[in-house]
């Protein structure tokens, strides 16, 4: 569980992380309704809500609910949730030849 030092705030243990993606959390919709019904009835499948900087996005299957922190989004100010790009590995660590900086 997360907690804030500066005010205290206990995080729900349904947040868990996401394996592809480095900043975004997830959560079956079931637990929310029970660990947080007042968002579970904000959220319509497809959508994406905003809250007080975290941005909360019911999936079309309506079964698992995405949060992310805005300011860690592609566009901040739009209704995605998708993340920035990572970069790329120049090199595959596989392949028997080297990268030129070697």
């Amino acid at each position: 569980m997360r907690i804030c030092p500066k005010c205290g705030y206990v995080d729900p243990p349904i947040w868990r992380n996401t394996k592809w993606c480095y900043y975004t959390e997830h959560c079956h919709v079931d637990e929310l309704k029970v660990w947080e019904p007042q968002l579970a009835a904000m959220l319509k499948p497809g959508e994406t809500v905003f809250i007080s900087g975290v941005k909360y996005h019911l999936t079309k299957s309506g079964l698992y609910v995405h949060r992310i922190p805005a300011h860690l989004t592609k566009r901040p100010l739009s209704d995605s949730v998708e993340e920035p790009a990572t970069e790329k590995a120049c090199w595959n660590p596989l392949s028997k030849k080297l990268p030129s900086f070697f």
